[in-house]
């Protein structure tokens, strides 16, 4: 299966079916919707997160949800070192519960994952899937 580009934008915006910039996805959107075959495209920003997806990716067709600045693939080869989330990279805020993508064979770039409240997991990870140049952190001191 080939990969299927898909965007998104702090907005999203007009069929909201992910398949450009000018019809991209708001990043819970793509927790519903994305398939296993698909590169999700997070355009840099603040991105809210206020559910969490057990899609699933698999050995011959991973889920990638990578960021980028104006073009997608733009942040591939840089390591993250000293970007700060939302003005080098998107910044992926959650409200509750376990944030984002946490299927399996998900493979992700490029992006900083933030807890906002005590009860927001930063991250789980399901079998087989990685992050590379991501950056998680947490609000409560617990």
């Amino acid at each position: 299966m080939a990969i299927i580009e898909k965007y998104v934008t702090v907005a999203g915006g007009g069929l909201h079916d992910g398949t450009s910039e000018a019809d991209a996805w708001t990043y819970d959107e793509a927790l519903a919707n994305a398939v296993a075959g698909d590169r999700v495209n997070v355009k840099l920003g603040t991105h809210s997160c206020t559910t969490s997806s057990a899609t699933n990716g698999t050995v011959t067709d991973p889920i990638y949800v990578r960021g980028y600045v104006s073009t997608i693939g733009d942040l591939d080869a840089l390591p993250l070192g000293t970007m700060v989330g939302a003005t080098d990279i998107p910044l992926i805020l959650g409200t509750g519960g376990n944030l984002g993508f946490r299927g399996t064979h998900i493979n992700q770039s490029h992006l900083e994952y933030r807890g906002t409240t005590a009860s927001t997991y930063v991250w789980y990870f399901g079998n087989s899937s990685r992050a590379t140049s991501c950056r998680f952190t947490h609000a409560s001191a617990s």
